[in-house]
């Protein structure tokens, strides 16, 4: 039973799960996203596939745009070791943002089997598309939280490098090629310090 982060890169990440693989076979080995267990993430899944209502309207035609955000008004506390070497990015975006936006893209599976519903959020990460690299900046940002009267910056939480420019908050824009959403822009953003602590 493994959590992320699942190591600090691509290749890191391959061999952890090579290493794993020596001693578990696939089947036994799980890898969670705590995420997933929030009741309304649960629930996407029966919305979009059981209500013919939901199904018939889960498409190009029917939506403007899709965003999902995860603000904090808490910062880094006691978790700033950790944070500094992760951010934003690896903290929630690369797996609750994207695990919760698979649900929202992915196709009906062939059964709900969890076999069936990771094959369908591959195939859903396999549509995503990011700005080509020209135009990258105009659909991407990243900061820190600064001090205010109430907090402290994130360069002066409890083992943050004081030079570190790591992220605590992120916003971007990117696009599915699936048929039935091709050209509905995603919105995705996480921040910590934020005005108020909200899933949406």
């Amino acid at each position: 039973l493994i959590e992320k982060p699942f190591g600090d890169d691509l290749a890191s990440a391959i061999q952890i799960n090579d290493e794993i693989k020596q001693v578990f076979d696939e089947e036994e080995i799980y890898r969670i996203d705590h995420y997933l267990a929030k009741e309304m993430i649960i629930n996407i899944l029966t919305i979009r596939f059981s209500n013919q209502v939901f199904k018939s309207l889960w498409n190009k035609e029917s939506i403007e745009n899709i965003q999902i955000s995860v603000t904090e008004q808490v910062g880094v506390g006691d978790r700033g070791g950790y944070y500094d070497q992760s951010g934003a990015l690896k903290d929630m975006v690369q797996s609750h943002l994207i695990q919760m936006l698979t649900y929202v893209l992915m196709d009906e599976p062939q059964s709900m089997s969890p076999h069936h519903i990771h094959e369908a959020q591959e195939k859903a990460i396999d549509y995503l598309e990011l700005a080509d690299i020209d135009h990258f900046s105009d659909s991407f940002v990243r900061g820190q939280y600064l001090a205010n009267n109430d907090s402290l910056g994130y360069l002066q939480e409890n083992r943050i490098d004081p030079n570190s420019d790591t992220e605590t908050f992120v916003a971007m824009e990117i696009r599915s090629k699936n048929p039935s959403l091709d050209g509905v822009p995603i919105y995705i953003r996480t921040g910590k310090r934020m005005e108020k602590q909200e899933t949406v």
